[in-house]
């Protein structure tokens, strides 16, 4: 899936979780190197809050995972920047 489209389908995500649910704070994790994942949650204005070591065991052995996060009071601003 190209990037343009895995920030629409996110974009829909957000605006369901802050609008329908009333949530204060999303959070999402990935792959330290997953760098593509990582530019995603950046450019939806998620805010990288550290990394979290050895949450996961995958095939070849423990890994970390990278932990991001965006306020309901933070997602208005983000949605204009999105697609300019």
């Amino acid at each position: 899936m190209a990037t343009r489209d895995r920030i629409c389908h996110c974009h829909r995500l957000l605006t369901r979780a802050f609008a329908a649910f009333a949530l204060h704070r999303v959070a999402a994790t990935c792959d330290p190197r997953n760098k593509a994942s990582a530019a995603v949650l950046a450019q939806l204005g998620m805010v990288h809050e550290g990394r979290l070591r050895h949450t996961v065991q995958i095939r070849d052995g423990w890994r970390d995972s990278d932990v991001y996060s965006i306020l309901a009071h933070e997602w208005p601003s983000m949605i204009s920047n999105l697609f300019a």
